[in-house]
C-alpha cells in the first residue's frame, strides 16, 4: 500500500518536472534546426555567387546570364527569389583583368522553418565572391 503510494507520488513529480523541462527542450532543439537552416542557406549562397562569378569572369558573359546562373544555382537549393549584384553592372564594359564581384543575398525570414517562433537577429543572408576578369588573349 505505501509502495503504490509512493509511486503515485513520483509518476506526478515526473510529470511537473516534464512539464518545466518540455518548453525548453523544443525551444533549443527549434533553435538548432534554425542556426542549420541559416547555415545551409550561407553556404547555398556562398556555392551560386562562386557559380556566377566564374561565368562572369569570361569574355562572353553577360550580366543577365549571370543572374540566371545565380538563380538556377539557388533554385537546386529550393530557395526562391535571392538578390543578385553584379558589379559592374555591364560586364561587356569590364577591361581583362578588372575584379568582377557577384552578391547574392536571401531574405532571411523567407527560407525560415520555424516562421516567428524564434527572432533571430538575422535579417538578411548574404554572401558574396570576386574574381579577377579574363583575358580574350
Amino acid at each position: 500500500m505505501i509502495l503504490k503510494k509512493r509511486m503515485s507520488q513520483r509518476a506526478g513529480a515526473a510529470t511537473v518536472e516534464f512539464a518545466v523541462v518540455a518548453p525548453v527542450m523544443l525551444l533549443l532543439v527549434l533553435g538548432l534546426f534554425e542556426v542549420g537552416r541559416v547555415m545551409m542557406v550561407k553556404n547555398a549562397a556562398t556555392h551560386a555567387s562562386r557559380e556566377g562569378a566564374r561565368m562572369a569572369v569570361t569574355p562572353s558573359a553577360t550580366s543577365d546570364a549571370v543572374v540566371e546562373q545565380v538563380r538556377s544555382v539557388m533554385a537546386s537549393y529550393s530557395i526562391a527569389d535571392p538578390q543578385v549584384t553584379v558589379q559592374p553592372s555591364q560586364l561587356g564594359m569590364a577591361d581583362p583583368g578588372d575584379m568582377v564581384t557577384i552578391t547574392v543575398s536571401v531574405d532571411a525570414a523567407s527560407v525560415s522553418w520555424v516562421g516567428n517562433a524564434i527572432d533571430l537577429p538575422i535579417t538578411q543572408i548574404v554572401s558574396s565572391t570576386t574574381m579577377r576578369r579574363e583575358s580574350t588573349n
